[in-house]
């Protein structure tokens, strides 16, 4: 909080306050121990806005330490079932790359290496489940104002950038990323996109909606969160959606009724070439017939006057 005075002897004399703490001790340290609601010292912090005196280097300095004296925390819930992970990101600490370095490699990944026992000793073979992983629980739930919309990019970038394999991984429902950075109004719906874009495709097994029905449907919750998508926003994410997945307007994914996903893809491009072409055509005589009257207007009409040769054709002279 900012009445805590642990900086009045040095910036960071209170990571010595703490690792007094557990010097001596030959077993599991208090940092190891629940209080009454399950929840672990690392759960306690996370669980609090991130509003101290400590600056962001001092925020960094108390988190590394805490799993420095126990790494595994970082892939334990608290007694609610929430994960570091998502607690940090919800109250603004800024330290989502040190919980992924102590996390676990099946939480991050969703990958376990076992011994198979037909195998010779030594063997992995790799399985892959479906579970909540890292991601699914920072896209679970809104991103603290602190973040903004460059900060909370940036998670993701450097999410899909560690593990990229998990842009198209489902969660314990089945659930795709994308489903739920969109409900959750995360504005990074065209970084998973470029990173998985069959996701696009993929119907939440929640809801039974595609991505851009998501969008659609979403609201705004109001609750002052800078990530909160107005209405323009929420056009504006519906329409890259329905730009980069067009055909699901009509009911065809790219691996369903491929013929007639292949009929109705050549008939739309051919229909936009045809408007672009029009439109073009149309723009051109405009110009000429403007500036054809204007000078029609005064030297009057070329029809009546003019032969087919643009010469004006002999004219007879009475005889008196």
């Amino acid at each position: 909080s900012n009445d805590f005075m642990g900086v009045q002897f040095g910036a960071f004399t209170f990571v010595n306050c703490l690792k007094a703490c557990v010097d001596g001790e030959l077993s599991r340290g208090p940092f190891h121990q629940v209080d009454e609601h399950g929840n672990l010292p690392i759960h306690v912090v996370f669980g609090q806005k991130c509003n101290t005196n400590l600056g962001i280097i001092g925020e960094r300095k108390l988190v590394q330490f805490l799993f420095h004296v126990n790494g595994a925390s970082a892939s334990i819930r608290n007694g609610e079932g929430v994960m570091p992970i998502r607690l940090a990101v919800e109250n603004g600490w800024p330290v989502y790359d040190i919980i992924a370095h102590y996390c676990l490699r099946d939480y991050t990944e969703g990958v376990i290496q076992r011994s198979v026992a037909t195998a010779s000793p030594g063997t992995t073979e790799v399985v892959e489940e479906k579970k909540d992983l890292f991601f699914h629980d920072v896209l679970s739930g809104p991103c603290s104002e602190r973040f903004g919309i460059s900060g909370a990019r940036e998670l993701v970038r450097f999410v899909l950038k560690k593990f990229p394999s998990v842009a198209e991984a489902p969660d314990a429902r089945g659930r795709f990323p994308i489903h739920l950075a969109i409900e959750n109004s995360w504005p990074c719906h065209d970084l998973i996109v470029g990173a998985a874009p069959i996701a696009l495709e993929v119907k939440d097994p929640v809801t039974g909606m595609y991505p851009f029905q998501i969008a659609a449907c979403v609201k705004n919750t109001g609750t002052g969160n800078a990530n909160s998508w107005d209405s323009s926003k929420q056009l504006s994410t519906l329409f890259e959606l329905i730009r980069e997945g067009p055909l699901l307007l009509q009911g065809f994914r790219s691996e369903e009724n491929g013929n007639a996903a292949r009929m109705v893809r050549r008939r739309s491009t051919l229909m936009n070439e045809i408007k672009r072409k029009r439109r073009t055509t149309n723009k051109r005589p405009g110009r000429r017939e403007s500036s054809s009257s204007r000078r029609g207007s005064k030297t009057g009409s070329l029809d009546e006057s003019q032969g087919d040769n643009g010469i004006a054709p002999p004219t007879k002279k009475k005889c008196l």
